[in-house]
């Protein structure tokens, strides 16, 4: 009998001492959390905009949902590692405006998750995928209360450097207000990273001079684009960059520069050369290749220090597209 009670005396210690060691490894692993606060971003723009409000803030993590390879994730779908990264996030920072459609399927599967929607209070313009070009758009925050992917918005809303800037400005506040003890740094960078979007935005104005002209384009992006230089979209050809470029989609280019009487295209690499060389066998009109900003470029440097200055970059490199257009 007393080997009995002796042998579940000791049982006891050790059971007891077993849940002392799990104990203080999941306080040790929820420690760990909570001192490694994690931004996970849906895609490149919003993810360089993180970075720069972010930057030097100890403690503090941004990781992009999607590969670098992925452009504009209309039709992304997750996968299970993008799952299991969500799941580890405190904030999920998206760029709003239906370009995320896969988010009511996050929300329900993370019902807690912080969800910062960037387009709250930019000016938006109606998509041109399902109807003609209209200039009526609304505000990211009428968007984001009535259900955006019902009216159909054009979701590119970083290509305009005034909707940029609110995308910035909701970044700094709402992480100053779920990670409050970084508060004044999350401030403090966003201003600074606003200052150098504006000062790029005063070149484009000092580049353009007053000038407005109509355009074609192949990508309602860059209606955002044209928005910010007030320049009129005479029409958008949207074009799939997976799929190759279609002889009904090269006419349609092509009598929209004859009846417009038009003097540039818009268009990207993917299809700059081929519609340069059609459309100059006819016309006068300059094809003007420029970037939607969805990949980093291919030069850019892989660490995170490289990739702040991208879209700075790339917007740029842009307007010099414009730039030598407009001298020639």
């Amino acid at each position: 009998m007393k080997n009995k009670y002796l042998f579940t005396a000791v049982l006891l210690i050790v059971l007891t001492a077993f849940l002392a060691a799990i104990t203080r490894v999941g306080g040790w692993q929820e420690g760990r959390k909570k001192e490694e606060f994690l931004v996970v971003t849906s895609f490149y723009p919003v993810y360089v905009a993180a970075l720069n409000v972010t930057d030097g803030i100890e403690g503090v993590q941004v990781r992009c949902l999607t590969q670098p390879k992925t452009g504009c994730v209309h039709d992304y779908q997750l996968t299970t590692q993008d799952m299991r990264l969500l799941e580890q996030a405190d904030v999920f920072v998206i760029n709003g405006a239906g370009m995320e459609t896969y988010l009511a399927d996050v929300t329900a599967r993370y019902p807690d998750l912080y969800v910062l929607d960037t387009s709250k209070g930019t000016v938006l313009l109606e998509s041109m995928e399902d109807h003609d070009h209209d200039h009526a758009g609304g505000s990211g925050d009428d968007a984001h209360r009535e259900g955006v992917q019902d009216k159909h918005y054009n979701a590119h809303i970083w290509m305009d450097m005034a909707n940029y800037s609110v995308q910035i400005e909701n970044i700094g506040n709402e992480l100053g207000t779920v990670d409050s003890k970084h508060r004044k740094q999350y401030r403090d960078n966003a201003d600074n990273y606003l200052a150098k979007v504006q000062e790029l935005q005063e070149e484009c104005r000092t580049l353009l001079d007053g000038k407005n002209k109509s355009v074609v384009s192949t990508h309602e992006a860059f209606l955002y684009f044209a928005q910010n230089m007030g320049w009129d979209v005479a029409k958008t050809v949207n074009m799939d960059e997976n799929t190759a470029l279609h002889a009904a989609q090269v006419n349609e280019v092509l009598e929209a520069v004859q009846q417009g009487q038009i003097y540039y295209l818009w268009t990207e690499e993917i299809y700059g050369e081929r519609l340069t060389q059609l459309i100059q066998q006819e016309y006068s009109c300059k094809t003007v290749v420029l970037d939607t900003l969805v990949l980093p470029p291919q030069d850019s440097k892989t660490d995170q220090a490289g990739e702040k200055d991208a879209y700075l970059a790339g917007m740029r490199n842009n307007f010099e597209q414009i730039r030598k257009a407009l001298s020639e």
